[in-house]
């Protein structure tokens, strides 16, 4: 940009202008090309909270201290503008009819989500782009430690504080709780999702509507029920050939080479006692894994019943039914 004066000059009804770090400035060296560029924008906005006569030079041509907004990502068909040296939003609202995309992390000073499950619904998946405190929720998280082919079970280890930003999870609801409501305050927005749990098997999030195929997505696996199931099996008696997740969810996805044969599914067990219920001991002995009775007596191998498990840095209640 070589000459800026009175490019938005009279502008009296311009309230926006999206910029990214493509538009610069520096290449002016003329004071007068400078000069009188946002003169009149009465109701123009960005870092600056609002228009003043005296301050409407190529010095204010930014999106830190001055009239643009940056442009960081899209919520449904709405714009999302940051400014600040911070990159910060006003508000963002999410919502399951809404694909959210973030091209970068920023800031939001308000931010929200509600869903509203079908009545009885005890499992499901959850992965949103704020951290989640998990104080007084009416359900409970867990993440994905392994799944077992042998069995057709999967192991989970539940999180007992908060999530971070981004993040899958599994959640139960509590009992005759069916809305997850989350309205939280200057948070940072995470533009990424980590990928949960070691090994093949790993809980993949979602910001936007997905569509898997019967076929092409044979190694995918969607909570129904209290089962993880993939699409072959989800669609066994239907003629249809996708099923669709709303956003803000997560899936089961089998990274392994071997390709995924027929219909498949894995079941999700959770004793009330904060145990996660495995039915094959398979499922968590292996050499680097240590075993308790619940009065610390060191055991060779999990026994029927709970067991104290450590592996790692990390311990947990199993049971072994």
């Amino acid at each position: 940009m070589k000459n800026m004066s009175g490019m938005f000059s009279g502008c009296s009804m311009l309230q926006t202008i999206y910029v990214s770090n493509n538009f610069v400035v520096t290449g002016i060296t003329n004071e007068d090309y400078k000069k009188d560029i946002f003169t009149g924008c009465k109701v123009l906005k960005g870092a600056l909270p609002k228009y003043e006569d005296n301050m409407t030079s190529s010095e204010f041509a930014n999106y830190k201290t001055g009239y643009f907004t940056k442009l960081v990502g899209k919520n449904g068909g709405e714009t999302i503008g940051a400014v600040g040296e911070t990159l910060t939003a006003e508000s963002l609202t999410l919502d399951d009819e809404k694909d959210f995309v973030a091209y970068e992390p920023f800031t939001a000073k308000a931010a929200s989500y509600i869903r509203e499950m079908k009545a009885n619904t005890t499992w499901a998946t959850l992965c949103l782009p704020f951290d989640v405190s998990l104080a007084e929720k009416n359900f409970r998280a867990f993440k994905l430690l392994s799944a077992n082919e042998a069995t057709n079970t999967v192991e989970l280890e539940e999180i007992e504080t908060s999530v971070a930003a981004g993040t899958p999870i599994i959640i139960k609801m509590n009992e005759g709780q069916n809305t997850l409501n989350f309205s939280v305050a200057n948070k940072k927005i995470a533009h990424e999702i980590v990928s949960a749990a070691d090994g093949n098997y790993q809980l993949q999030g979602i910001y936007t509507k997905k569509v898997f195929d019967k076929s092409a997505d044979n190694n995918c696996y969607i909570v129904k029920g209290d089962k993880l199931m993939n699409p072959a099996k989800l669609l066994e008696n239907t003629n249809n050939k996708t099923v669709g997740s709303k956003p803000f969810r997560a899936y089961m996805v089998d990274k392994s080479s071997a390709t995924a044969a027929g219909a498949k599914m894995f079941s999700i067990g959770f004793d009330n006692d904060g145990t996660t219920a495995i039915d094959s001991l398979n499922t968590i002995a292996d050499d680097k894994a240590e075993y308790y009775d619940l009065q610390g007596k060191r055991l060779n191998e999990p026994q029927k019943g709970i067991n104290i498990v450590k592996r790692g840095g990390k311990t947990m209640k199993v049971i072994i039914k």
